[in-house]
This record gives C-alpha cells, structure tokens and sequence, in this order.
C-alpha cells in the first residue's frame, strides 16, 4: 500500500505555500530547548546574533581511517581535485576520494563549544570543498562553534560515505574532551548530495554501517541535530530518479507521492532536531526538504523549515541577491539556542 500523508501534513504544507511565512513557533508553545517535540517554524528572515568573533585553529588534515582499517569500498580512481578562480574566490573541487579524511575547525573558547561535521555537496560524484566545506567551517568558527570538515569516499560510493560519516560523528564524540568541545552537541550539516548524507547519518545511526576498528568506534555514531541546506535525494522520487533511474515524476497533485520520504530514510521519535533551508525556485530538489520535515512532523521530532521563494541550487554562503542569503543568521540563531555556541 502506498505511503500516505496525514491531513494535518497537508494543510501544514498547503500553508507554507499561501503564506510563504507561517508564524515563527520559538515563542511560548514552542518545545523546550534541547528537547525533539515537533515544530515546524517556517519564517525567511531574523536578526543576526552579535559576532562574538571567536578565535579558532585550523589543524592538519587528518585520515578519517587507521591505516590499512578502512571498512566498504574504495574508489577505483586516484585522489582528484580541481583548483579555478571564481569571481576573485578560489574554489576546490574534488572528483575522487580513495582515503577519507577530515580537517578540524576548532574553536578555541574556555569553554567547550558544540562541534559540526561538514558534509560538502556534489552529487555523490565529487566535492564542493571550498564552497561548502571550509568556508562553511570558518563562519561557524566566527560565531563559537567548532567545524570537521569531511572528505567522504566519492564518487558513486553511498554505502562509503555513509561508514565516513558515521566514523566522523564518532570520532568527534571520543576526542570531545581533547578538541573541547561538547559530546552532546554533536551535529551534522550538508548541502545537496552531502545534506543526503547527513540525513542518512541522522535516520540510519543504529544500523552498523561497519565493524568497530578502534575505541573511538564505541562512541554513539547519533547526531545531536541535522543541518540540511537544500538537500537532495531526500524524497523518494528524487532518490529514485538519482539512484534508480526514474524518469518521471509524481503527479503533483498527488500530496502523498509528490512529498514521500526516501525509503532509505527511517524517520522515528529518536531523529535528531532538524534546520533546513531551501527555495521553491530549486525545483529539481525542494520537495527533498518538504518530504524531510513532513516526516520529522509525523514522527513528532522539532524543525525549523525555511522556505525561501527565489535562490537555485548551490549556493553556499555566495547567493548576495535573494533573500535566501539570510539563512546564516537563521543557522545561527537555531545553533545558539540549542547550546552549540561556546559562552
């Protein structure tokens, strides 16, 4: 029988699209902070936090694996990466990942901060790295959080790159005490086929991606919170016509077709808080972020949903035109009030 969209799902989504902004739920009735009860606040602007300006070090890159323990499959092509200028910016583009790794962003605060992993984007074929890995990093370091970047297997090689991720959050956990940060503010953030990534991290923590190769792997691979910028591939025609080679899409007057959840993603009471970005002009993947948070609702988890009218796809911190340029200072609003900012 085909999945089915509650009413209530329905006129919550029919909603967005009237009023483009429903009335922001982090007043009285939203749920206490830090808990997973559902809210959904859909809102496309607020004040930015003052800049703490926080100082941070870069450490060296680090492989994500020990030596020779590398779990799943490993890319048949050797390390591949593309330097360009854009606009007077350098950019990074990586299009093979044999040996995973992660560059550490730490925050250096007195006390310890929440830390994200950073998943860049690139269809599972390659990595935006520059775009959205380390200048992503960086502004989190400005506001008192500290950033793993990861270097996750690519391309075409999802059961990889979800072991990396997983292997990411944990390490993240098991060094809390030496990285100062917090083992429980744990969260992980992608954008496009790396907000996949990072959804899949956040639905899938209980299944044993691999066999434990060291301490480390005894930490809880469970992200404290989601981070998802116009993600893909998280409704399931999209994930179908990526992976599966669908042609066509729902009817989209069919609600319960158009907005289903990708069967990978296995939604419950325990899914970590989400915050998801998109706009209704990315047409090929806004219905990936509806399908998220429609679940996240069904399931009772809290999110804050912001979606924007105009921006296309890729944007990272670069789109200076449309108003979907705020979701930094949104990003940064919900990380403060869920504990990730260091005091």
């Amino acid at each position: 029988m085909k999945n089915r969209i509650s009413n209530s799902a329905i006129v919550f989504f029919a909603a967005v699209l009237l009023c483009g902004c429903a009335q922001d739920l982090s007043s009285k009735n939203s749920p206490e902070r830090g808990s997973n009860r559902a809210g959904l606040s859909v809102c496309p602007y607020s004040e930015p936090a003052p800049d703490k300006a926080a100082l941070a070090e870069v450490l060296s890159e680090t492989p994500l694996w020990p030596a020779g323990k590398m779990p799943g499959p490993r890319s048949d092509k050797p390390y591949g990466e593309k330097v360009s200028m854009n606009g007077g910016v350098k950019n990074i583009s990586i299009y093979s990942v044999q040996e995973p790794s992660y560059t550490l962003y730490r925050a250096t605060s007195k006390s310890p901060s929440g830390l994200v992993v950073v998943c860049p984007g690139g269809g599972y074929n390659g990595l935006a790295y520059t775009k959205e890995g380390t200048e992503i990093a960086e502004e989190l370091n400005k506001w008192g959080v500290s950033a793993l970047v990861l270097k996750y297997r690519v391309p075409n090689n999802p059961k990889g790159a979800l072991q990396d991720i997983q292997r990411a959050v944990r390490l993240a956990r098991a060094n809390a005490g030496k990285w100062n940060v917090n083992p429980d503010k744990i969260a992980v953030m992608g954008f496009s086929a790396g907000a996949n990534l990072a959804a899949r991290a956040s639905t899938l923590y209980s299944e044993k991606a691999y066999e434990g190769v060291d301490a480390a792997d005894g930490a809880s691979a469970r992200p404290d919170g989601t981070i998802l910028i116009y993600p893909a591939y998280c409704d399931r025609s999209g994930f179908e016509k990526r992976w599966n080679g669908l042609k066509t899409m729902p009817d989209p007057s069919n609600l319960a077709e158009s907005y289903a959840l990708a069967g990978e993603l296995k939604v419950d009471t325990k899914t970590p808080n989400a915050f998801i970005v998109q706009t209704m002009a990315d047409k090929s993947y806004v219905n990936a972020s509806i399908a998220y948070a429609l679940a996240l609702k069904a399931a009772g988890v809290g999110a804050d949903l912001h979606l924007f009218n105009e921006g296309a796809h890729g944007y990272g911190l670069r789109n200076k035109d449309n108003l979907v340029k705020t979701w930094p200072n949104l990003l940064r609003g919900w990380l403060e009030y869920h504990g990730y900012i260091a005091k």
